[in-house]
């Protein structure tokens, strides 16, 4: 974990990922917000584009935790191939 980068990660074989290979990262709400391009949406069929209304909905219940004294974190994925490790 780094607590300058706010997040941390790792890497698992899973068969459910169409590669075989999951990133999984968990950090600070904001951050990973920051770095997605899809949002989970469990009322719909899998992710959804995260568009410009979405990420300020979701910033504003962030910041309303936070004046709260509450910690959002936030857990994301990407399915990976050998080619994203170097390999």
């Amino acid at each position: 974990m780094s607590s300058s980068r706010k997040r941390q990660s790792v890497i698992v074989e899973d068969p459910s990922s169409s590669t075989g290979k999951r990133l999984y990262i968990k950090g600070a709400a904001e951050i990973i917000l920051n770095a997605s391009s899809h949002m989970n949406m469990f009322d719909t069929n899998g992710p959804v584009e995260l568009d410009d209304e979405s990420r300020f909905r979701v910033m504003d219940a962030i910041k309303k935790m936070a004046e709260q004294a509450l910690r959002c974190i936030a857990i994301a994925y990407k399915d990976i191939d050998d080619s994203y490790l170097g390999a």
